[in-house]
């Protein structure tokens, strides 16, 4: 009687129980499933970089944590991204070398250079499918052999005495290569010595430059004199601290401003002693375009050539005003092509020179001269320094170069490499000056408008929500041409794009990627 009684009781709670989605029931499943999310996220260890193990054919062996990529990989991107799924793809691509970061999995040839070789600790994110095993870091790579080969070579790299540009308030701007130091100069050693460790022996003691060479580092208020500058090859010593920069050469200064003092002297010439006369001839000043004659047409800039910016007020005399300035950087020759100014000490190779015919750009203020033609052409001038300028000698600069693909990060412009068609969603920028187009530039205009990728290509600026399609990547080699704002590097080719990420976001689709996501499944 008293189940019967209370029958009706039971059947309401259970009816209420049911009805109410509040009531945790599902309390453990719920707790479960966060608790797999936060191990996947928070694995109970930190992830860890395998050791560095000798290569064995058919087995992949760890090789190390690197800061960098090796030339020619190939990129896959996969949330199951492991070790073991990326050696499977590296093996059917038929590569030596497979590189994990995040959700990407890289195949090479070769290891990444040995001067980015860094500390395993520095390669502490977990694998997507292996959260205890650890694939790269921040802005780093684990490295392994996949053991088709076990004798695998290292990239090349060499170290570039960094061009000379225009000082800039609070950095540390290279100011080229000398032979000489100044007359006055405060001397200090490490055995450590970098840029950046010269610069801490120099700040806070009034000096305005510093000069490098090997272990030295040199503290002066002036640069030395402007007939002791050198081509930038002839600094080539890696520095002892960090085999990536470099620290002068043999009988040479690598030069820098402080940036506490932009308008730097140089030093002044020094009278012999003994007979009064002027040990180094001063230059001869320019006073017309009329002591201005041509040198030559040419297809291509010197080794050494450095672009010289160029004010507004230069278009009155932009000729003079352009040999002035190589003048005065210590420069013997003015290469010109209609508004860009480059100043060298040595012309274009003999093979480069070509018919005067095709240099017939009238200069701007000087009509009867000519600045260069279309299609990269140059007109040689000399500065009035020196009478006697040699040809170059050897291969021609290797540029302009395609920024290597790096990592996207946040806050930072990274190159994302060269693909043959541009993004089906892009929009080109309203804005921005085609002379002075490049990779930063374009950047720059790209992430005002909220846009987290650009695209290149010589004087076009393309901004995007997406990547191209990752099927249209091709090789660094077929993005060849110079940038208007900076010749050595690259704005894409002839079909070709460079593809930046502005740094506004990290994870960004491809356009097929995007595709798949907004297609709909069909009704039956």
């Amino acid at each position: 009687m008293i189940l019967v009684s209370l029958l009706p009781l039971l059947l309401w709670v259970t009816l209420v129980v049911a009805q109410n989605p509040n009531i945790d029931r599902a309390g453990p499943k719920v707790n479960a499933n966060h608790a797999v999310n936060n191990a996947l996220q928070h694995p109970s260890s930190r992830p860890k970089q395998p050791p560095v193990t000798p290569p064995k054919l058919g087995v992949y062996t760890s090789q190390g944590c690197f800061g960098a990529v090796p030339d020619n990989i190939t990129s896959l991107r996969s949330t199951h991204n492991s070790p073991s799924w990326c050696y499977q793809q590296c093996q059917q691509k038929g590569k030596n070398v497979m590189l994990l970061k995040s959700k990407w999995c890289h195949c090479a040839d070769n290891y990444p250079a040995e001067v980015f070789a860094l500390p395993d600790e520095k390669c502490h994110i977990g694998c997507r499918e292996d959260p205890d095993v650890a694939c790269g870091g921040i802005r780093t790579l684990s490295v392994y052999n996949i053991g088709r080969k076990l004798d695998v070579s290292f990239d090349p790299f060499t170290p570039e005495q960094r061009p000379a540009q225009e000082p800039l308030p609070g950095k540390i701007t290279s100011q080229g290569c000398f032979s000489q130091l100044p007359s006055q100069f405060t001397l200090f050693s490490d055995t450590n010595m970098t840029p950046s460790v010269c610069h801490d022996k120099c700040k806070g003691r009034q000096f305005s430059a510093m000069l490098i060479n090997g272990d030295k580092c040199y503290c002066a208020r002036k640069y030395p004199t402007k007939q002791s500058l050198l081509p930038d090859e002839r600094c080539n010593l890696p520095c002892p601290g960090k085999h990536l920069f470099v620290c002068g050469g043999p009988g040479a200064y690598s030069v820098f401003n402080l940036g506490r003092n932009l308008g730097v002297d140089h030093d002044p010439i020094i009278p012999s002693k003994s007979t009064g006369q002027v040990i180094e001839h001063q230059p001869k000043p320019l006073t017309t375009s009329k002591e201005l004659v041509s040198r030559g047409c040419f297809k291509q800039l010197p080794r050494d050539a450095v672009r010289a910016p160029m004010r507004a007020y230069s278009s009155r005399y932009f000729l003079e005003d352009c040999a002035k300035r190589c003048q005065n950087n210590g420069k013997r020759v003015a290469m010109l092509q209609g508004r860009e100014c480059h100043c060298a000490n040595t012309y274009p190779p003999k093979t480069a020179l070509v018919n005067d015919d095709l240099c017939k750009i009238p200069c701007q203020g000087s009509p009867d001269q000519m600045c260069g033609g279309i299609s990269d052409m140059y007109t040689a001038y000399l500065t009035g320094l020196s009478q006697h300028v040699p040809y170059q000698i050897g291969p021609s600069k290797s540029y302009p170069r395609q920024i290597p693909f790096e990592e996207p990060a946040a806050g930072e412009m990274t190159s994302h490499g060269c693909y043959s068609l541009s993004s089906r969603q892009g929009v080109m920028t309203p804005k921005g000056r085609k002379s002075t187009n490049m990779a930063p530039a374009c950047s720059r205009l790209c992430k005002l408008l909220r846009k987290p990728v650009a695209l290149t290509q010589k004087y076009k600026c393309l901004c995007s929500d997406t990547y191209p399609m990752l099927s249209t990547r091709v090789a660094d080699k077929w993005c060849d041409v110079a940038c208007p704002g900076y010749p050595p590097e690259a704005c894409g080719g002839h079909g070709t794009w460079s593809v930046i990420n502005t740094g506004l976001n990290v994870s960004v689709a491809d356009d097929e990627e995007e595709a798949k996501a907004l297609e709909l499944p069909k009704l039956p």
